[in-house]
Formats: structure tokens, sequence, C-alpha cells
């Protein structure tokens, strides 16, 4: 089994918007992809990625849900408000799947995400198809 980790872009993610940004986010975590994304979601955005999760949760039994933290700015400056009303976020965010994440944690001194993943050859090797 071999770790994916795709950087996604602030452009690319601006694309998309609303429920589509949420779906695209989850396809991409069913994959077993871990992704760090550019910009950090908003609170409402990370509030419906994890409703949608727990909607998937026990339909797919592959998908066992999913980790998420991010880092932003938290400069509560005049000037920083501004810029988040125009939409400009400055931070990362990190989801992926629950069977690959085994825990993530913020610290606000410094700033970082600590992430623990399961090793990849404790899982059981699936046994290669030969066509």
């Amino acid at each position: 089994m071999t770790l994916e980790i795709e950087f996604l872009s602030s452009n690319m993610l601006k694309e998309k918007v609303g429920q589509e940004k949420i779906s695209f986010i989850l396809y991409k975590i069913k994959e077993g992809k871990i992704l760090i994304l550019e910009e950090p979601l908003t609170m409402i955005e990370q509030s419906k990625l994890i409703e949608e999760t727990m909607l998937g949760v026990g339909i797919d039994d592959k998908f066992k849900g999913i980790e998420v933290a991010s880092l932003g700015e938290e400069n509560k400056s005049f000037a920083s408000k501004i810029a988040a009303l125009l939409g400009i976020r400055k931070g990362i965010t990190v989801v992926g799947p629950a069977t690959v994440i085994k825990r993530l944690r913020q610290e606000k001194e410094p700033q970082k995400i600590l992430m623990g993943i399961e090793s990849i050859d404790s899982k059981k090797a699936e046994p290669e198809k030969k066509e």
C-alpha cells in the first residue's frame, strides 16, 4: 500500500463552492489520500465536511471516517478582518481517512499539526491479482 499525499492549491479549490467542494474533498479522501489544502476550510465548510462524512459512515464498509485539522491566522486586527471578508485566508487544512490517519492534534504555540499515521507495513498486504 502506498501513502498518497495530495496538495490542493487555493486556486483549484476556489473553482468549487459549497457542496461541490465538500463532495470533491470526500471523493479524494475515500480514495485513501491525505489532503493538504493551501487554504484553511472555514468553520462552516469543516462542519459540513464532518456532517457529510457521518452520513457516509456505515454505508461503505471500507470508509471509517475522517480526521481534519486546520491552522490559520488568528490575528484579530482590523486588516485581517477586512481580508477575511474579501475571502483572503492564510493557513492550511490537513484532512485524510481515519483508517490511515490515527490522530491529528493541533497545538497553538507554536502553531503546528501533529499527525499519527498507521504504519503501512502493519496493514495486511492484499494478494496481487493476476490477469
